[in-house]
């Protein structure tokens, strides 16, 4: 993924019982750990003792998650051979902390509409289950509970062309934006199975989908703020009559693998028609 690829911050709130057992965790870091990464965790917990907060990139939450759980573990063993009750309620805590940033949600509203084609005149919304509902299994449909996750302009939906290959959904950047072969360039590919049509009303047409299980190397979804023409790489083609943007090598959507890894097999319901007034 290129450097300069933004990926969001996410962040758990500290009260003040969790900051003290941080405080009690910090004696805790493994020798066994890179210095790097004593150094990256000593610091981040000094931040998020001060500023009550433990904050950690999209991309880093798994191992952030491993990192408490394995520090709630060293101080739980410490407690139970010298029958420590306090320093088990702080670790019980850490562990506690490190299980709420592996539960943090990674579905984030993202608004493209700025960035991709028509958004005036057509939108396309994206609603995806909710991670309450998809970590339970024989919940009925009825209480299945959706959140907004992507809006974006023009879209097409593309068919599978064979068996065993995926639905996709995408959209392109606005007009004037290109790849450095010049061809148009795409803001978001959204892999699909089990397609269906559920109706069309008021001139919105609607469809329920799951994300493709195995659809990894076409899901190419971009985190909120993505916006390929404000990469400072970008540049504008002056060898065409017409000016126009061309992006970057490697910056139209990544395959974001922790994302992915994140909403694979959910379902989703998405609505295509004219634009609405917010």
């Amino acid at each position: 993924m290129p450097e300069k690829y933004a990926v969001p911050t996410l962040s758990v709130d500290l009260d003040k019982k969790q900051r003290t057992a941080l405080k009690e965790a910090l004696k805790f870091i493994p020798e066994t750990w890179k210095d790097e990464a004593k150094e990256a965790v000593t610091k981040a917990l000094a931040d998020a003792i001060e500023h009550e907060a433990l904050e950690f990139s999209a991309h880093s939450r798994p191992r952030w998650a491993k990192r408490l759980e394995a520090l709630g573990n060293a101080m739980y063993a410490l407690a139970e051979e010298n029958d420590g009750k306090r320093l088990k309620e702080r670790a019980r805590l850490v562990f506690r902390l490190g299980s709420r940033v592996a539960a943090t949600s990674l579905i984030m509203e993202t608004d493209l509409r700025s960035i991709t084609r028509d958004s005036d005149r057509y939108e396309t919304r994206v609603l995806i289950q909710g991670d309450e509902y998809h970590e339970l299994h024989g919940v009925s449909e009825e209480h299945d509970p959706r959140t907004l996750w992507l809006k974006f302009g023009r879209s097409e939906l593309r068919m599978a062309e064979r068996e065993g290959r995926s639905a996709v959904l995408q959209a392109r950047v606005t007009y004037g934006v290109t790849d450095r072969e010049h061809d148009s360039a795409w803001a978001i590919c959204l892999p699909l199975i089990d397609v269906k049509m559920e109706g069309v009303m008021n001139g919105r047409t609607w469809i329920t989908a799951c994300i493709a299980p195995r659809g990894r190397n076409d899901f190419r979804v971009p985190w909120p703020g993505y916006d390929p023409t404000k990469h400072p790489d970008a540049y504008t083609c002056k060898e065409c009559e017409k000016r126009h943007k061309v992006v970057p090598e490697g910056y139209q959507p990544c395959v974001d693998a922790h994302l992915y890894q994140h909403v694979q097999g959910r379902r989703v319901s998405i609505s295509i028609g004219p634009a609405e007034k917010d």
